[in-house]
């Protein structure tokens, strides 16, 4: 089943808004120069500089390390609550990666944004998928772990809604009602206190 989802809800796995993330900022700045820009030029942005450093997980902040996929109620994937199934040095989205990967991501970002902007955001690439974190009520959140890149893009180029689905190998939602069976709090690695700030800090 689709769900239509505002942009403006939408997380990455790190809790950010599409508009907070370092891609966003460098295809803001940067995307009048998108035709011709140089590598030399792009190793001088954040982007270049986030994609090849290591990135911590929202519990990090607040004083448990869990692995950089993984929260108070393990990851998103089904089959493996509390251990990841990919690589960290092979992520698209975050780093720590090599100068020559970064580069490339930078370029596929790059590609991706004129398809976009030129053909606008045809029906391939739709729709997203991710995992719904619910709380209060029927106030809830999309967590993209599928399709950032596009989300970022068309956000930026000024769209307002995308299609949306959950992945067959990840939960629907996740909600704060069901946090005593969170994978770390059911199993006393942090405290239900904290797990509900981490969870509610994607709804800022």
């Amino acid at each position: 089943m689709y769900r239509i989802i505002p942009l403006s809800n939408f997380r990455t796995i790190f809790g950010e808004k599409l508009e907070d993330t370092e891609m966003f900022k460098f295809i803001r700045k940067y995307n009048s120069e998108f035709v011709d820009i140089s590598d030399d030029k792009l190793r001088t942005t954040e982007f270049f500089k986030y994609l090849i450093n290591e990135r911590k997980s929202v519990s990090y902040e607040y004083g448990y390390d869990f692995g950089v996929f993984n929260l108070p109620w393990g990851n998103f994937r089904l089959d493996h609550p509390n251990s990841p199934n990919k690589n960290i040095q092979n992520s698209r989205f975050c780093g720590p990666s090599s100068e020559s990967f970064a580069l490339t991501e930078i370029r596929n970002v790059i590609k991706l944004f004129l398809s976009m902007k030129n053909d606008g955001w045809r029906k391939r690439y739709l729709p997203l998928t991710g995992v719904r974190m619910v709380c209060d009520g029927n106030i809830s959140q999309f967590v993209v772990l599928g399709g950032n890149h596009r989300s970022i893009i068309g956000y930026f180029l000024g769209y307002r809604f995308a299609f949306t689905r959950s992945h067959p190998l990840c939960y629907r939602k996740i909600s704060c009602k069901d946090i005593l069976k969170w994978h770390y709090v059911a199993n006393n690695q942090i405290p239900k206190e904290v797990a509900l700030r981490i969870f509610k800090s994607f709804f800022k």
